[in-house]
């Protein structure tokens, strides 16, 4: 019965592991060219050894569409893989967009489509890489030249 008592008197807990302020985890979205699969397969890694949630399923791997994939069924496989990033996007409360270079040339554009939902959706959004176009300047967004200065610069890992 004592314990009890004592539990609920804030006063008695004292322990500092206790005291200090807990990071929540997030529940996060990986915005990235696909043939960066392999790095964006260790930064998840990494992310959830820090107790974080990666909704992004197409970092598994199996997203990957040959080009010569035309016709119903090769459109309908891109259907669900639109359907799929889209709800992860939604289920994420950050977005780590990975940006390319200007002079790498970009045939397709899903992540500055899942950025824009991440907008829309008021998601915390953490750009890595320079910025693209002039959404990547809005001054709500956190802006990281590599991943080792964000994972640490945003708090999300620990050193």
């Amino acid at each position: 019965m004592s314990n009890v008592i004592a539990l609920k008197n804030p006063d008695y807990i004292q322990a500092p592991a206790l005291n200090r302020a807990i990071q929540q985890p997030s529940f996060i979205y990986l915005a990235s060219r696909y043939d960066r699969l392999a790095e964006m397969q260790q930064v998840k890694f990494e992310l959830e050894r820090a107790a974080h949630f990666v909704t992004s399923r197409w970092v598994l791997g199996y997203h990957d569409m040959n080009e010569d994939a035309k016709g119903e069924d090769g459109d309908k496989w891109r259907a669900l893989f639109a359907q799929e990033d889209h709800d992860d996007v939604l289920r994420a409360d950050t977005i780590i967009n990975f940006t390319e270079p200007l002079k790498v040339p970009s045939r397709r554009g899903g992540r500055h489509v899942e950025l824009g939902i991440a907008l829309g959706r008021g998601h915390r959004i953490i750009v890595v890489g320079p910025q693209e176009n002039v959404f990547h300047y809005l001054p709500h967004l956190e802006r990281y030249d590599t991943w080792e200065e964000a994972k640490y610069g945003t708090g999300l890992v620990k050193p």
